[in-house]
This record gives C-alpha cells, sequence and structure tokens, in this order.
C-alpha cells in the first residue's frame, strides 16, 4: 500500500523537520487520517492497532492546536473539529471490511 511510504515521509520527514505550528497540525492530522484509512481496511489486531495510532496523532495535532495556535485560526478549527469528531459523543467510527460476509464492525476511538 503505498499508504506505508506516505507515512514514512510524514513520520521521518515532514512532521519532525516543520518548525511552524501550522505545519506540525496540518502534517499530524494528515498522519492520523491516513492511519484511520488504513484502519479502515485492514481486520483483527492491525485494524486495531492503526486505529489507536489515529486516535494518537489527531491528539497530537489537537494538542498542538490547542498549545500554538489562536483559537480563531483556520488550522485551529480544523483540529477542534476533529477532536469533537474523535472525542464527542459520536465517538464510534463504523469501519466497514471487505471481508466475504462484507460485515461491518466498529472500533471505538473514544
Amino acid at each position: 500500500m503505498y499508504y506505508n511510504d506516505i507515512l514514512a515521509v510524514l513520520e521521518s520527514n515532514l512532521i519532525p523537520t516543520n518548525s511552524r505550528a501550522e505545519g506540525k497540525v496540518f502534517y499530524q492530522k494528515m498522519k492520523a487520517d491516513y492511519l484511520r484509512y488504513i484502519a479502515e481496511v485492514r481486520i483483527d489486531d492491525a485494524k486495531s492497532k492503526a486505529a489507536d495510532n489515529a486516535r494518537f496523532a489527531y491528539q497530537e495535532a489537537t494538542n498542538v492546536a490547542e498549545k500554538e495556535l489562536a483559537a480563531m485560526h483556520s488550522v485551529a478549527i480544523v483540529s477542534h473539529i476533529v477532536k469533537i469528531a474523535v472525542a464527542g459523543p459520536l465517538h464510534t467510527c463504523l469501519l466497514y471490511t471487505s471481508d466475504a460476509a462484507d460485515e461491518r464492525s466498529s472500533v471505538d476511538l473514544g
């Protein structure tokens, strides 16, 4: 999957070398999004691990946004929306697997 290549670039280059808060939040959220995409297509332990890593990456983006960005900054607002979506009352993300039975399963992101 090309997701792993993108995650490698994000983790080894874009996130650690970015000195601006906007970039840190943007790339950390991008990492979380890709991990969420991986969780949507994986099964069993790989799904759970990807979902946990996505939750952690979203939280990292939120922490940077809350600490370093003004409340009305557009990146901070996006981060806040993500926080609400992940930690709010609708914190269960329904993920669909592509197995033969096409069963619906859920991963608790909250």
